[in-house]
């Protein structure tokens, strides 16, 4: 998938248990929160992304080299803008041209 700096995502459904490999001075991405793509680079032939709303301290890698934690892009998908506006299509259908309020069935008494 390819991400852009800038570009909103949210992590996948981790299985039951999973949690981010971070050390004990960092904050890891949390299942339904909203991130903001602020730095994408490659380790290891992996893209990993950083966010706005996540800043950890540089701490030693398994890379040989002191960095901030970045985070499988793999493991994100980028959030859609919805609109909440209804198609024109289906606008019409709830409120026909012809539309008419009928009188209530009174029901007949029972003898």
């Amino acid at each position: 998938m390819n991400f852009k700096v800038g570009q909103k995502v949210t992590q996948l459904e981790p299985p039951p248990g999973w949690s981010w490999p971070v050390q004990s001075n960092e904050h890891g991405p949390e299942f339904g929160v909203v991130y903001t793509i602020r730095a994408i680079d490659t380790v290891f032939g992996q893209a990993g992304l950083r966010f706005h709303e996540i800043r950890n301290p540089p701490n030693y890698r398994l890379c040989g080299c002191t960095a901030e934690a970045m985070f499988a892009a793999a493991a994100f998908r980028p959030v859609v803008d919805r609109k909440t506006e209804l198609p024109a299509c289906l606008t019409a259908l709830l409120d026909p041209p012809n539309h008419k309020i009928l009188d209530p069935v009174k029901p007949e008494s029972v003898t």
